[in-house]
């Protein structure tokens, strides 16, 4: 449960007012650590705090904003901040208990855990009316040359992205801390070959970015 407040809070930390935006790069490394040999039941149940500290930290503005335009008692701010709050830390809990039922392997990490974060946060933006706010790829609004993939791929291009890098990360520390995934080693090879992709990636995008920016520049 540590690790999974930890992530919440490395999230939240990558977004403004704080706005340490390269967090965001690490800040699911906890969270996977700590569901690795989970079960599917257990891992929704970090899953959820991790989504609960994250949005209870991040969107601490819905109380302010209910008193002084709702008119609405403090402790009634404070539970509908709570209920919002529970609500989007659904899809993070969702996304834990997919990874643990359908990610066997440490092999199947490597291409599970983004695609399915950016599937819940595809869903997220639609789902309940849709709540499209503080995805992971909206924390790198001032790293102009990698969200010029975004006319690509939208926000979610730069979600995967981001979570590619916390999965190289962590494949990368489950190997040198000899821990496993499901029980089961992580090989040699396996962290060597999600960098290889996570920097490919990284210098597809910003390639694409720097000539993005002197295009539009030349145009105006």
């Amino acid at each position: 449960m540590l690790l999974a407040v930890l992530s919440g809070l490395l999230l939240t930390g990558s977004f403004p007012k704080i706005g340490l935006d390269w967090l965001v790069w690490v800040a699911l490394v906890p969270l996977f650590a700590a569901i690795a040999n989970l079960p599917a039941k257990k891992s929704f149940r970090i899953g959820f705090i991790a989504g609960l500290i994250h949005y209870l930290s991040l969107l601490y503005w819905v109380v302010p904003v209910m008193r002084t335009y709702g008119y609405l008692p403090l402790t009634l701010s404070i539970a509908i901040l709570f209920l919002f709050a529970a609500v989007l830390a659904l899809f993070p809990a969702v996304f834990c208990m997919a990874v643990a039922a359908i990610g066997r392997t440490p092999a199947r990490c490597l291409i599970m855990l983004p695609l399915l974060w950016v599937t819940v946060e595809y869903i997220r933006t639609y789902v309940f009316t849709g709540f499209p706010w503080a995805l992971l790829g909206n924390s790198q609004y001032l790293r102009l040359h990698l969200i010029q993939m975004a006319d690509l791929f939208g926000v979610y291009g730069v979600s995967f992205l981001i979570v590619l890098s916390n999965t190289a990360f962590f494949l990368a520390l489950t190997l040198i801390t000899r821990q496993t995934w499901q029980n089961k080693p992580v090989s040699r090879r396996l962290p060597a070959v999600a960098v290889i992709f996570f920097v490919l990636g990284f210098l597809f995008t910003w390639i694409y970015g720097t000539w993005r920016i002197k295009t539009t520049d030349h145009l105006i």
